[in-house]
């Protein structure tokens, strides 16, 4: 039979929340880094096709 009490949330200790915080953040900026890197890519490819155009 089950337990019938509600089980508590597990709670992170200040440490293990600023770690995960850290990882997050580290997350977050790759993510940046990569967008910026496609986006300038894009922007490239799009000059260099522009500057090829024959009028």
């Amino acid at each position: 039979m089950a337990d019938p009490r509600p089980r508590r949330p597990a709670t992170l200790t200040r440490g293990e929340s600023a770690a995960i915080g850290r990882r997050r953040r580290g997350r977050n900026i790759a993510m940046l880094l990569a967008l910026l890197a496609l986006g300038s890519l894009f922007y490239l490819i799009t000059l260099v096709k522009l500057s090829h155009q024959v009028p």
